[in-house]
């Protein structure tokens, strides 16, 4: 499991902190609501601080003078946030909705790579962070989180999945016949790259 990711949004990473001190039913109620924010994020558009707290615990903080908070920036830190909250309660599968599903699940599901579910945690994906039988902590997405993705990326998630993916084997003969043509022919890299990939599609 890869360590947590640090919070660059002051706001988050102050929010973070106090839920430390928040009961556990409480917790899952405010993460449910962080999910449901990520919906509803644009990224082009910018949001003041008060508004996202007031989105996630249900309360609006008096602050002086609010930081404004970026849409594309927000959506890159949510996932960060729930991973960090639910992960200092110590939150088990049996306290979210049923059919969570781990990072290799949801990759099968969506006919995409590992690394492409990572990257989609950086696009408003929402990820949990659960403990098992044995104290080892999971990442996994709930039914929210992931239909919620899938109205908002549907045409992103298709192309992905059209790509075609060659195994290892494949892609290490690709590789020599790259190396052995720009060898012969005095291409670049670029060129064999170019020239192979049209060759072997």
């Amino acid at each position: 499991m890869p360590r947590l990711s640090a919070l660059r949004l002051a706001a988050l990473a102050d929010l973070a902190e106090q839920l430390r001190f928040v009961p556990r039913k409480a917790v899952v109620r405010q993460l449910e609501r962080a999910v449901a924010l990520a919906g509803d994020i644009e990224p082009e558009r910018n949001y003041p601080e008060d508004w996202v707290i007031e989105r996630i615990t249900g309360y609006r903080p008096d602050i002086d003078g609010p930081a404004t908070l970026v849409g594309a920036a927000l959506l890159g830190e949510l996932s960060a946030f729930v991973e960090r909250v639910s992960d200092a309660a110590r939150l088990t599968a049996s306290d979210l909705p049923a059919g969570a599903l781990g990072v290799e699940a949801l990759a099968e599901r969506w006919r995409v790579s590992r690394r492409t579910v990572e990257r989609y945690r950086r696009q408003g994906l929402v990820a949990h962070r659960v403990r098992d039988e044995r104290n080892a902590t999971t990442l996994v997405f709930t039914p929210p989180a992931v239909e919620q993705f899938e109205a908002a990326r549907g045409p992103k998630l298709a192309r992905a999945a059209s790509f075609d993916r060659m195994d290892d084997g494949a892609a290490q003969r690709v590789v020599r016949l790259g190396r052995r043509a720009a060898r012969r022919f005095g291409w670049s890299l670029h060129e064999a790259s170019q020239r192979v990939g049209a060759r072997s599609g």
